[in-house]
């Protein structure tokens, strides 16, 4: 358990058989295939089994692989090592686009674990709670409408780069 445990009670459990080059998982459980979002923790089904689970890949393949910027990025900058993720600077849930320049590699579990924190924050946060970085980590500021830009569980206002990654 590298990094499932990081994501508390959100984590569904399922055995991970597969990822995408942005870290989505990909997992079996008795109820089937899944994909599991690391910014949100969200699961979506995808079959009953593997063949379900391969057909769902290439009916939605641009969604589940997000090929276009991982060849996009390749092009730019050479393969992609093995044991690395593609991680947005601005994470997707607050509104980051899937351009290349949004990107950079991480170690996959180091990227799997603060995108877990950001998960947990988000989904702790009640609707209106103002969201803001202290020290490189992500806060909450309760409802107070003069403390930080406000969110809602879906978004947030606020990640800045250098704070997203911890680096300075």
């Amino acid at each position: 358990m590298l990094w499932k445990a990081a994501y508390g009670g959100l984590w569904r459990d399922m055995f991970v058989f597969a990822e995408n080059a942005l870290g989505w998982q990909f997992g079996m459980s008795a109820e089937g295939v899944y994909a599991f979002d690391p910014e949100t923790a969200a699961v979506e089904w995808m079959g009953r089994n593997l063949e379900e689970w391969g057909d769902t890949i290439s009916k939605r393949f641009e969604h589940f692989t997000r090929f276009g910027v991982v060849h996009r990025w390749q092009t730019a900058f050479g393969p992609i090592p093995d044991g690395v993720h593609l991680v947005p600077r601005l994470p997707v849930v607050r509104g980051g686009s899937y351009d290349v320049a949004n990107f950079l590699l991480t170690d996959a579990v180091t990227s799997l674990r603060m995108r877990a924190r950001l998960a947990i924050t988000v989904d702790q946060a009640a609707d209106g709670t103002s969201l803001g970085i202290v020290r490189g980590r992500l806060r909450s500021f309760g409802t107070s409408p003069v403390a930080a830009p406000t969110c809602d569980r879906c978004r947030l206002q606020r990640y800045v780069n250098s704070t997203w990654l911890g680096q300075h």
